[in-house]
């Protein structure tokens, strides 16, 4: 059970010197989908005003902030780190956080806040949300500056990098859409997502998830051993980590079925003129 009194598979919370931390409770692979990030979503302005802890506070991409001391979860007692191990998925309106790489089991969960912040940032500012994470590429604060590239304080201290420096890079959220089935029990798939991963017409195949996810498709999270379709093709595709369950897709709607099967006639058509003409198929 965890501090919510709800079981959560993947990570569990303990008690710590400086406070509370989330940890691995099993091996993680990268790409996992370990929980959702919840709380009261908030502009700067009001969550820079407010006499809240800086810890249970997440920047988006967007530059709006999510205040987990209000209607969190889990995930807001998750501590920040500039090098952190984990990533911040956007998908839908709702956050959820990634390994972004592989994380033994017992190792202490670790995200980049990056808190967004429209202007210069003060010493004062750098003051109040000070890092102390001890990392090689620490900037010394958990704010990040939106707009320029690099900015100046006012101390001739450099500020921090702006939302599209590398340890506050945000994943885009992906557009998805099952166009249609193919023979085979196969899928096709266009998977839109700047930044990271373009495909018009992917191809999935089907296959029994081996450790627990969430449906890129649904969000719906699942257990290993589910059934679920993922990505092919060479090389290996950037999101060939992403799933997407198979009852997600059991009520395709007609029209993508009608789409398949005149697909699969105009190719048997061009193939039998092909053969006719004497051209190579």
């Amino acid at each position: 059970m965890n501090a919510d009194g709800k079981r959560t598979p993947c990570v569990i919370v303990r008690e710590l010197r400086h406070g509370r931390g989330v940890f691995a409770r099993r091996d993680l692979g990268a790409g996992e989908i370990l929980l959702e990030y919840r709380g009261e979503c908030v502009d700067q302005n009001a969550a820079f005003s407010r006499p809240v802890t800086n810890r249970f506070l997440l920047g988006l991409s967007n530059g709006r902030i999510i205040n987990g001391d209000c209607r969190g979860n889990t995930a807001r007692w998750i501590n920040h780190s500039c090098d952190p191990n984990c990533v911040t998925v956007e998908r839908k309106g709702r956050v959820f956080i990634r390994a972004a790489r592989a994380i033994r089991i017992g190792r202490e969960i670790t995200i980049d806040q990056a808190l967004g912040f429209a202007g210069a940032i003060t010493p004062a500012m750098r003051a109040r949300f000070v890092c102390h994470c001890g990392a090689h590429s620490c900037r010394g604060t958990k704010l990040i500056a939106l707009g320029d590239d690099y900015l100046k304080a006012p101390d001739g201290v450099p500020a921090v990098t702006s939302l599209r420096s590398t340890q506050a890079q945000r994943i885009a959220p992906a557009r998805i859409r099952v166009l249609e089935r193919l023979p085979g029990n196969r899928i096709v798939v266009s998977w839109r997502q700047p930044g990271r991963a373009c495909y018009s017409e992917q191809i999935w195949l089907p296959a029994t998830a081996t450790e627990a996810g969430l449906c890129a498709l649904s969000m719906i999270s699942f257990e290993a051993g589910a059934r679920v379709f993922l990505p092919t093709g060479e090389p290996l595709p950037l999101n060939r980590e992403e799933r997407i369950l198979a009852d997600a897709i059991a009520a395709l709607d007609p029209e993508s079925a009608v789409r398949g099967c005149l697909r699969q006639l105009h190719e048997a058509v061009a193939a039998t003129l092909a053969r006719e003409s004497g051209r190579p198929v």
